[in-house]
């Protein structure tokens, strides 16, 4: 006849009292095994539904491929209310840093970046300078069941004025390259030592 013991009670969740109420005292050594099949089975049945009914979040661009963190990949927006000889200065100012990349979505970034700049002006409109809104975010994935949807996640937000286009985009950028940016490759960087102990 089927016996409790620790090992098998631990398995499908049953103290000896539960297993002497439930007459599986009853059972013979093959019933038994069969019935401890059964709850074991029901149990990861019900265990992944629950995970399957959970959120889960990520953020970041998926690779297994080091070279793929090599570079900051940037996506960058900038709003069209914005001045062009301060959004092209800004555009050709992120380009010209070596280890940055600009990329042309966000799934496809480690950092995004919404700016959206004006003229200031007088009542009288003379133009007197700049001032730009700096948002910074990571690209995250957040999965429920079969279903996911896309969102950013705030990391920085900055606002910036100047009398010259060139000297405030030259503020921005090097304001980026030392905050977010730079956030961007250590992070890739510890991202590049992970995936090269793996392969050891």
């Amino acid at each position: 006849m089927a016996t409790w013991d620790a090992t098998t009670g631990t398995l499908i969740g049953i103290t000896k009292e539960q297993f002497d109420s439930m007459g599986l005292g009853k059972m013979t050594d093959v019933e038994y095994l069969a019935f401890m099949f059964w709850a074991s089975t029901k149990q990861e049945i019900v265990r992944k539904e629950a995970l399957a009914s959970q959120p889960t979040y990520s953020c970041g661009r998926p690779s297994m491929e080091a070279r793929d963190y090599e570079k900051v990949k940037i996506y960058l927006m900038i709003q069209d209310a914005t001045p062009a000889e301060l959004a092209s200065r800004i555009r050709q100012n992120l380009r010209a840093i070596s280890d940055v990349q600009v990329v042309f979505s966000g799934e496809d970034a480690d950092l995004i970046l919404n700016i959206v700049g004006y003229s200031i002006e007088t009542t009288l409109n003379q133009k007197t300078g700049y001032a730009t809104s700096i948002v910074t975010s990571d690209p995250c994935v957040s999965k429920l069941g079969n279903q996911q949807s896309k969102f950013a996640m705030l990391d920085n937000s900055y606002l910036q004025t100047g009398a010259d286009a060139v000297k405030l985009a030259e503020s921005i950028t090097t304001t980026l390259d030392a905050g977010d940016i730079e956030a961007a490759r250590k992070n890739n960087a510890a991202i590049i030592q992970l995936l090269k102990d793996n392969k050891k």
